[in-house]
């Protein structure tokens, strides 16, 4: 049912005391992998992303990579210089916990960053791509993007309320030279400002309870899918 459904059923069956998720493209060299454990444990990461070097991609893929890096590391609070890759290493208990979230539309990088408690990258070359090429499409992109914004954040919502805010104020405002120009002018078509106060009240009335039925469906979406308020991590 999709790439980070398949990665997510991965790590549930995995064994080791770390984990590796790698593309079968090529694009990475599997012999990268000493050399993100041997960061993990120097820095005490307990998940650690593989930075590419020589980013080998087109243009238009490479302005995508950097508009879902941006938004993912804001979205999931991460640290600013972490750089988001499929190839990455984590811990078994990160693996796990990721494993158990019971969210539809799983992005594992958003769900390591929110499960890991030390994130880190290291730098690692990036091999021009083996076989047909990518069948991750930029409609594909995009889609993975809407998935980031709307079912792991609020942003979306937070846009709609402050382009509500700006409706309200600029019917507020026309409401008022509505009146004064009635009250001021005697050319004034029988009927008119009634009518647009009437327009504009209830414009403002739909639109306050269009925020407030969806303040209640933000509340549910995030009691639904909120990740652990806490994590007990046992150290041998």
């Amino acid at each position: 049912y999709g790439q980070h459904s398949a990665v997510v059923a991965g790590l549930a069956q995995a064994r080791g005391s770390w984990v590796a998720t790698i593309d079968d493209d090529g694009q990475n060299n599997p012999a990268d992998i000493p050399v993100l454990l041997a960061a993990a444990e120097a820095g005490n990461h307990d998940l650690l992303v593989a930075e590419r070097r020589g980013l080998q991609a087109s243009r238009s893929r490479l302005f995508a990579s950097v508009l879902v890096n941006s938004v993912v590391l804001r979205v999931f609070s991460a640290p600013k210089d972490l750089r988001i890759s499929n190839f990455r290493l984590m811990t078994n208990q990160v693996a796990h916990r990721i494993a158990l979230d019971e969210t539809q539309y799983p992005y594992v990088n958003g769900l390591a960053l929110e499960y890991s408690g030390r994130p880190g990258s290291v730098p690692v070359e990036h091999q021009p791509h083996q076989g047909e090429g990518s069948r991750y499409t930029m409609r594909k992109l995009f889609g993975l993007l809407a998935d980031i914004l709307f079912s792991y954040s609020i942003w979306a919502y937070r846009l709609v309320v402050g382009v509500v805010l700006i409706a309200l104020v600029a019917g507020a405002a026309v409401s008022v030279l509505v009146i004064a120009r009635s009250m001021m002018s005697d050319d004034v078509v029988p009927g008119w400002a009634s009518s647009v106060l009437i327009f504009s009240l209830m414009s403002s009335a739909n639109l306050i309870a269009l925020t407030v039925i969806g303040e209640y469906v933000v509340r549910a979406l995030r009691q639904t899918r909120a990740p652990a308020r806490y994590i007990i991590e046992e150290q041998t």
